[in-house]
């Protein structure tokens, strides 16, 4: 997901450029970004690094991120100085988690297809990344250990963060690494944006793609299910389509618009992409139909009601004026579920 950084100048909204960057790594296809800010406007340096997709390690074929060791240098490099890190979306690939665990309620999807977006299996899937990145966290546990701050913004892979119990087993994982003095205030979940009034704005950018946006971003449950998370249909497609294309083709899910995988794979063997399309679209469709046709008016009402109350609170929080809230989501895709 490319990640657009607005300011807000006198109310309106122009998409920038992050200015004074003086740092740029390039790791593979990841872009680590470091804007040094005058001294006059702040006492810290910001990080601002997207997309990790931190998955269950290199037995993964859905593994996208394999720099565990360039991103502990990264972070010591800047961990000296006072430095806040925001990870600005899909930092974990809980989409992309396979494993089932011992769970024994498992659906006939789940079988299949791995487990879903209950907060307890997502738990799961967030340990198993742990498990799988153990240098990362370790360096992510040095860095906050040394003063700095993290800020963690969600986005369409990592939706999972929406549940508390997900959020403090982030804690208390990275405090089997290393006990860090006031974690929880050196570490910040937040729901949407990260704002510094007159200077950066910085959010995800899921919710400008009508593949990958959600109706109610603020509290995203499933109206005829709010024990899970309502997915947008990008999320169908990773998880009912491309898990199982990676299983012989690691890469294809880099390709970007995903449409341009599917061109190569119909020039390299058109026989296996048809047999995939026979084998795994109609499932695809079939749940797709299931999870838009069986909502819960009431109970749709009510997700609407909340998420609409928690837009409100932010704008109090961040004392940014609702009209500019307002302004912000107008700039939202709909659901191309609904």
């Amino acid at each position: 997901m490319r990640c657009r950084v607005p300011l807000f100048l006198d109310a309106r909204i122009s998409y920038l450029l992050l200015v004074g960057l003086h740092y740029l790594k390039l790791v593979g296809q990841k872009v680590f970004m470091h804007a040094h800010l005058p001294s006059l406007m702040k006492k810290e340096d910001i990080l601002i690094v997207s997309d990790l997709h931190l998955c269950e390690g290199d037995a993964s074929p859905n593994e996208d991120f394999f720099y565990d060791k360039e991103f502990s240098h990264f972070l010591d490099h800047f961990g000296a100085a006072k430095t806040l890190l925001i990870i600005n979306g899909d930092f974990i690939d809980f989409l992309q988690v396979t494993s089932k665990g011992g769970f024994s309620d498992l659906t006939d999807n789940e079988r299949r297809f791995g487990l879903g977006t209950e907060e307890n299996k997502s738990v799961f899937k967030l340990r198993a990344v742990f498990h799988a990145h153990k240098r990362f966290f370790a360096a992510l546990a040095r860095f906050v250990s040394q003063g700095n701050r993290v800020v963690i913004l969600p986005g369409n892979h990592d939706m999972e963060f929406f549940w508390p119990r997900v959020r403090e087993t982030f804690f208390e994982e990275l405090e089997r690494i290393k006990k860090i003095p006031a974690i929880r205030s050196r570490i910040q979940f937040l729901p949407w944006f990260y704002y510094e009034p007159g200077f950066l704005y910085v959010d995800h950018g899921c919710q400008y793609d009508p593949i990958n946006s959600y109706d109610n971003f603020l509290y995203p449950l499933l109206p005829n299910n709010p024990r899970q998370l309502d997915l947008p249909f990008g999320s169908f497609l990773v998880r009912y389509l491309f898990n199982l294309i990676e299983k012989t083709d690691p890469l294809a899910d880099n390709f970007k618009p995903p449409i341009k995988y599917i061109n190569v794979a119909l020039q390299r063997d058109p026989l296996h992409v048809a047999q995939t399309i026979s084998r795994y679209v109609p499932a695809l469709l079939r749940i797709w139909v299931k999870s838009v046709s069986s909502q819960n008016p009431s109970e749709q009402h009510r997700i609407e009601q909340e998420n609409n109350r928690r837009l409100v609170a932010l704008a109090k929080q961040h004392q940014i004026p609702l009209s500019t809230i307002s302004q912000l989501v107008s700039l939202w895709s709909r659901s191309l579920l609904h």
